[in-house]
């Protein structure tokens, strides 16, 4: 999402509309580990398709930006890896016991890249439930067993060195 904006920005310039592409520039960190700023560029995207100074095809590829951001799995494909960690340290109240984290992954079907960052949710099966609407491949360390990755893919694509994620034991 954030190589495709910064490509449209770069056409932007060349096109002598800077204030359009620094707008959208600054929208885009140049370290992606998360998914925060892709609501304001959304936005940035949003505004390019109606911008009188955009040339009508600049602002279709800007619409198409905006559907893609709306929803990378339909836009992507199932591709890619889910990493899944519980955190105790994430804490939304006092005394709450912590979350999940997780994110998608572009490994293996390309080189690593970041592609979408996932709920924090203290409910595993919502984690998974969103892992696997993106990809085969998923990786969790459970809040049974933090330190101990399992599988919680396609039991045709599991390693052979790690097992498959167990039932959570009765506490």
């Amino acid at each position: 999402m954030e190589t495709p904006a910064i490509l449209l920005a770069r056409r932007l310039r060349e096109l002598g509309l800077t204030r359009q592409a620094s707008q959208l520039c600054e929208v885009v960190p140049d370290d992606v580990s998360g998914d925060e700023h892709l609501e304001l560029l959304r936005q940035r995207l949003t505004s390019l398709t109606s911008d009188v100074e955009v040339p009508p095809d600049v602002q279709v590829d800007a619409a198409l930006l905006v559907r893609v951001a709306g929803d990378l799995p339909q836009a992507i494909g199932r591709c890619g890896t889910v990493y899944a960690a519980w955190i105790s340290s994430h804490r939304h109240r006092e005394g709450e016991a912590g979350d999940y984290t997780c994110y998608w992954d572009q490994l293996p079907d390309g080189t690593a890249a970041f592609l979408e960052q996932g709920p924090h949710d203290a409910d595993l099966t919502v984690v998974c439930q969103w892992a696997s609407s993106r990809s085969d491949r998923i990786y969790v360390r459970p809040s049974w067993a933090p330190n101990t990755t399992f599988w919680a893919g396609s039991p045709t694509l599991r390693p052979d060195d790690v097992e498959l994620l167990p039932i959570r034991p009765a506490e």
